[in-house]
């Protein structure tokens, strides 16, 4: 299949903030302009387009930022919640105890629940609003949960912006049912 040419419109009729597209519309809805009805691309088709604005207000304010999952992580298919927390704790050059007392606890208490979705490791994903690009550990993309490691705090802090849940898995205020819970769904 050829892809589509890409034809430029007027700026001043066909005009459509970035979050108004995203958040009102979503990808894939029809947008009704003057003269035709357009769908809305993805956000990565827009790159060459796109003008970045970076309001703090309005970041600091509590507005959710949007999260487009990019896909390029490892699928951790067939393995159980035990050795998905095991594999976490491996993947850390210098654990600190708290994560490791948090993540043996998860394994230990996690082997009784079924797994209903393949969590990826290692994934980017683009924070829509403020434009940047954050590296998770472990994110469940139905859920909506991303899981950050004790190396791993700078985009832990870049994604508590989002509208997902995010752990951080040396916070001291972060206990094995709360994230099983919310990986869940069961918030």
């Amino acid at each position: 299949m050829k892809p589509a040419k890409k034809e430029y419109l007027n700026t001043i009729t066909h005009s459509v903030r970035v979050s108004q597209a995203v958040l009102q519309y979503g990808v894939g809805a029809m947008v009704d302009f003057p003269d035709q009805t357009l769908m809305t691309a993805a956000p990565e088709y827009w790159q060459e387009q796109v003008v970045k604005i970076h309001d703090a207000q309005q970041i600091d304010s509590g507005f959710a930022d949007a999260v487009h999952v990019q896909h390029n992580g490892t699928k951790l298919s067939n393995m159980s919640f035990p050795e998905i927390w095991q594999y976490a704790l491996e993947s850390v050059d210098e654990p600190r105890e708290r994560e490791v007392v948090l993540l043996n606890t998860l394994s230990e208490i996690s082997s009784a629940i079924p797994v209903e979705e393949d969590p990826l490791f290692g994934e980017s994903v683009h924070l829509v609003i403020s434009g940047e690009i954050i590296e998770t550990d472990l994110i469940w993309e139905q859920a909506h949960v991303m899981l950050f490691l004790s190396d791993n705090e700078a985009n832990y802090i870049k994604a508590k912006s989002s509208n997902w849940k995010c752990f951080y898995t040396d916070d001291p205020s972060v206990t094995a049912n709360e994230v099983l819970t919310t990986i869940k769904g069961e918030y």
